[in-house]
């Protein structure tokens, strides 16, 4: 499939298409033409092809069987290291213009941050993440042998579900 085969690279773009959305650059009025202009506010889109991607990633991975108690510590490798010294150098720096608390850093730390309704964390994709790897390997098992009228109805009930949790944590 060439999806997989370009994964990495659809993975790279969609991160500058992220960084380039939340980036302070204006459009040159000699560049200016509404594809161009869509293209940048619709950044956030690269988020959802990021997390398409993984899934795919996650699914190939649950395909080879591996273990899951060995797939939850390489993804807990992969991130928490990472998320923590970027919570801290993050901590550091709004702290020195004191605007933030260590009650805050605790919260973005434990991802509790993003579950406070306008808490407005920085770094609401780490428990995003380890959220997704939380639930995919039950939802893997779960459409992995299924009909598609089951898959359809299993999909519709996770829109369902994601619609209930985005209002009442906005």
């Amino acid at each position: 499939m060439l999806i997989s085969k370009y994964r990495a690279a659809i993975m790279g773009f969609s991160i500058l298409w992220i960084m380039v959305f939340h980036s302070k650059i204006d459009i040159p009025d000699a560049w200016y033409f509404w594809p161009v202009d869509t293209l940048k506010n619709a950044g956030y889109a690269g988020v959802e092809m990021f997390f398409l991607l993984s899934g795919e990633g996650l699914a190939f991975s649950f395909e080879k069987g591996t273990p899951l108690l060995a797939f939850y510590k390489n993804r807990l490798l992969k991130i928490v290291p990472i998320s923590l010294f970027f919570s801290c150098v993050m901590f550091a720096i709004v702290y020195h213009n004191k605007d933030y608390s260590l009650f805050r850093l605790i919260g973005e730390i434990t991802g509790l941050d993003l579950f406070l309704a306008g808490s407005g964390s920085f770094f609401w994709f780490i428990p995003a993440l380890l959220m997704f790897y939380a639930v995919s390997p039950l939802a893997y098992r779960a459409v992995k042998n299924c009909t598609i009228r089951a898959c359809v109805s299993f999909a519709a009930l996770y829109m369902l579900l994601l619609d209930v949790v985005i209002t009442f944590f906005p």
